[in-house]
């Protein structure tokens, strides 16, 4: 489910319900017998039709993430903050953790992440708080959270939910500690703007570059591709076919100046 066997197969939900057919392949009576099978010279073949199942779709990029965290505790192959523009970050004043460590005046922020883990405690009097580590693309940070917030936020406060923190930053020396205030669903919020993404490419030939970060949607923000051809400006209007699947991918063609696109919130 997490990937360890991404090396033989790469569609994880395949491997995953084929897992009693190797079982009895390899855990049954037949198992001395299939097991020569591979020393031999008639290899075993997961593409074979005859012993495993095919045409399994793979799991969603969201599914995906969520087995990773399920099963060992992070992610590792990729992060949901990778699936939102950065100019989104930028348009909410959303900020890094490492911009909270290295700003010593800085008092309060908004801060998006991933919930790793939850260690809910009591104090003398009751009263609950607890211990929020979260993750982003680059690091984890832990976060507290107290009896009032808890309660409000409980829906919220998830294993695996992505979110954006208002948060107060107490220094003391070289410790800090950062309390959540307020808790937004980051998903609900990025969902309620209107966008448009134009998207630049040098010539037509590099349309081939759009199936790295493309899917097919029937999206409610604009997607417009330009090209230059013969001296003049050509543009598609993709708006209501395909959406921006994985703006991380995007971001990399744009830094590596193989592509280039502009966000236009509305």
């Amino acid at each position: 489910q997490a990937g360890a066997f991404d090396s033989l197969e790469k569609n994880r939900a395949m491997l995953f319900e084929n897992v009693l057919k190797f079982v009895e392949l390899f855990g049954g009576e037949l198992k001395n017998k299939n097991q020569d099978m591979l020393f031999d010279d008639h290899k075993l073949n997961f593409k074979d039709k005859n012993l495993f199942f095919q045409n399994i779709e793979n799991w969603s990029s969201t599914q995906l993430l969520k087995n990773e965290l399920e099963v060992i505790g992070f992610y590792f192959s990729d992060h949901p903050l990778n699936y939102y523009p950065s100019d989104f970050f930028k348009k909410f004043s959303i900020l890094d953790f490492k911009e909270i460590l290295q700003d010593n005046s800085m008092q309060s922020a908004k801060v998006a992440g991933a919930i790793l883990d939850i260690k809910e405690r009591s104090n003398k009097d009751g009263k609950k708080y607890a211990f929020i580590t979260v993750s982003n693309q680059n690091s984890q940070f832990e976060m507290s959270i107290f009896n009032d917030a808890i309660s409000l936020y409980k829906n919220l406060l998830k294993e695996g939910n992505t979110l954006l923190f208002h948060v107060d930053i107490n220094r003391n020396n070289d410790n800090i500690r950062i309390v959540i205030r307020k808790i937004e669903d980051l998903e609900k919020i990025y969902n309620n703007q209107n966008f448009k993404v134009n998207i630049y490419l040098s010539n037509s030939n590099d349309f081939d570059l759009l199936n790295n970060f493309l899917t097919n949607s029937n999206d409610k923000n604009s997607l417009f591709v330009f090209f230059q051809k013969n001296g003049k400006l050509i543009s598609f209007d993709f708006s209501n076919n395909y959406k921006i699947s994985d703006f991380s991918k995007l971001d990399k063609l744009f830094h590596s100046k193989k592509i280039d696109y502009s966000l236009e919130f509305q």
